[in-house]
């Protein structure tokens, strides 16, 4: 995983880039730790499987991101 930097805190994403035109972005739910549930992993295995590039990130203080939880 790689990470932006956002009001001193890493926000960590994922991004799969593969040769079609299109790009699933996936942004869990709220209080959803995403690194760790079944769905986006779900979503990019299809996405790699059929060579669409793949993104997903967790909120700032969910899953691997720093921050406060409660925001």
């Amino acid at each position: 995983m790689s990470h932006i930097i956002s009001n001193g805190n890493k926000i960590f994403y994922e991004l799969f880039e593969r040769k079609s035109d299109y790009i699933v972005i996936y942004v869990a739910g709220h209080r959803e730790i995403a690194h760790e549930k079944y769905k986006p992993n779900k979503i990019r295995d299809f996405c790699l499987k059929n060579d669409i590039s793949f993104c997903w990130y967790d909120y700032m203080g969910y899953g691997k991101s720093e921050g406060i939880k409660d925001h």
